[in-house]
């Protein structure tokens, strides 16, 4: 299955991580990510979805 969906996946779309930059790469994602939520909020939809999940017991 791995190699099916490696085979078929859109070619230059990936990025490619050297092992001493993945947890560069990742920080660098994650802070673009949330200064994007932040600079666009939630929508309604998010919220209903999430207020929809069924809670998981403590």
């Amino acid at each position: 299955m791995f190699e099916q969906a490696r085979a078929t996946r859109p070619q230059g779309v990936f990025a490619g991580h050297a092992a001493d930059r993945v947890a560069r790469d990742f920080e660098t994602a994650f802070a673009e990510s949330m200064a994007w939520r932040k600079g666009n909020g939630f929508s309604t939809r998010e919220v209903v979805n999430v207020a929809m999940r069924p809670r998981k017991a403590a």
